[in-house]
């Protein structure tokens, strides 16, 4: 009996996952693309950028968008929060 569970158990996974995985499609990036750095990728839903800092940035307001942050040497400070001027983007 509980060999049969288990059996069905795993032929269900196994069904579920091939048909989440049925759209799934792998895009291979060059590392010279990533290197030299501005977009990517872009899909209908996905937009991925590669931006190198070294100093302080300006501010950001993102209402659909999603930044991570991999600092590779030293330290970073983030700061989420506060108040955006009404002079805010600046002219130039």
């Amino acid at each position: 009996m509980k060999l049969g569970l288990v059996l069905t158990l795993l032929l269900a996974t196994a069904v579920l996952l091939t048909a989440a995985a049925g759209d799934a499609k792998v895009t291979y990036i060059s590392h010279d693309k990533v290197e030299k750095g501005g977009t990517i990728f872009t899909a209908p839903d996905l937009i991925v950028m590669q931006v190198s800092r070294t100093g302080p940035g300006e501010v950001e307001v993102h209402d659909k968008e999603t930044d991570t942050f991999h600092v590779l040497d030293g330290s970073a400070t983030l700061v989420t929060g506060g108040t955006i001027y009404p002079s805010y983007p600046p002219s130039l």
